[in-house]
């Protein structure tokens, strides 16, 4: 198993809103994609690109967990939303880990 932490900034680098829907439509491939996701909350941040310039975001942090196979999807989909956000980059973090679902009833 591995486990996904993946930022996706809440406005456009113009500062405009992302709209509710873009996410919707995110949760809605990861679900289809791993089978599911957590949101961690907004997260603040910033970074320096190499020409110099500042970036400051706001970013809702999901959490994946699926099997390696997935991966390349997962990415592909990523991907995509950042094309989508004009972003120049896309946060992405990859572990192994082990994860037990304890079965409670």
């Amino acid at each position: 198993m591995i486990k996904l932490t993946v930022l996706i900034p809440t406005t456009y680098n113009n500062g405009d809103e992302v709209q509710k829907e873009t996410f919707q439509r995110l949760e809605n491939q990861l679900l289809e994609i791993a089978g599911g996701y957590t949101i961690e909350g907004v997260v603040e941040g910033g970074w320096v690109d190499k020409d110099g310039t500042i970036y400051k975001d706001k970013s809702k942090k999901y959490s994946i967990i699926t099997d390696e196979a997935k991966l390349s999807k997962i990415k592909e989909t990523i991907t995509k939303i950042g094309k989508e956000l004009k972003q120049k980059s896309v946060y992405l973090e990859v572990f192994k880990t082990e994860v037990n679902f304890l079965e409670i009833e």
